[in-house]
């Protein structure tokens, strides 16, 4: 069994925090925030698309380096899963591997990771730069380790992370948000990471 997590919302409570970083910096540099022009949910769009909304043209080299730098200092350790350390101790004492997959930049992802020195804990690390790219990221995971898709163990806070995973045949663990508890009333959601352990055991001892 492979376990293949969610970063944002999921390992760390981040979305806050970053969200909190994008709205400063497209105010500093284009006197807006996204939420200030768009009634539409700021998650649905990328730090990148939120910012070229507010500038209403394309960022230059220098912007999206700056918008990089203020998004990844809005990480730290402290905002990590209460229940991370304990998966991570769960996946060493079975031999399960774990997976990071995101829809963030790649070199992003590794730069955060690597920040709050979560890195080593996984054994790949990708970052996909759209939400509806994650199952072509499951399935190589897949192939390359040669796991069952029905053994491969997603876990995610956001419907995408749903849609992305169980049509495609990769069970689904929902981490607690309010947008995924409305969209999947009937399907079993849990607290933090910590609160899904003992499910995780149970699926591990089924054939």
């Amino acid at each position: 069994m492979d376990i293949v997590l969610d970063f944002d919302g999921t390992i760390v409570n981040s979305n806050r925090s970053k969200q909190q970083a994008i709205d400063s910096f497209c105010l500093s540099h284009f006197g807006q925030t996204f939420q200030s022009r768009s009634k539409l949910p700021p998650r649905l769009y990328n730090r990148y698309q939120q910012a070229e909304y507010c500038k209403q043209a394309s960022l230059d080299t220098h912007e999206i380096r700056s918008l990089d730098r203020a998004v990844v200092s809005s990480y730290s350790p402290h905002i990590l899963d209460p229940g991370f350390f304990s998966l991570c101790r769960f996946s060493r004492h079975y031999n399960v591997r774990l997976h990071l997959v995101s829809a963030s930049e790649q070199n992003t992802l590794v730069s955060i990771c690597s920040r709050i020195g979560i890195a080593h804990y996984f054994t790949t690390l990708t970052g996909t730069s759209n939400q509806f790219l994650k199952h072509c990221a499951f399935f190589r995971i897949s192939s390359s380790f040669g796991v069952h898709p029905r053994r491969l163990l997603t876990i995610g806070d956001f419907i995408h992370d749903y849609t992305e995973s169980e049509p495609y045949g990769f069970p689904f663990y929902g981490i607690y948000s309010h947008d995924l508890s409305l969209q999947l009333p009937n399907h079993r959601l849990y607290t933090n990471l910590l609160d899904l352990l003992p499910s995780l055991r149970r699926k591990l001892a089924s054939p």
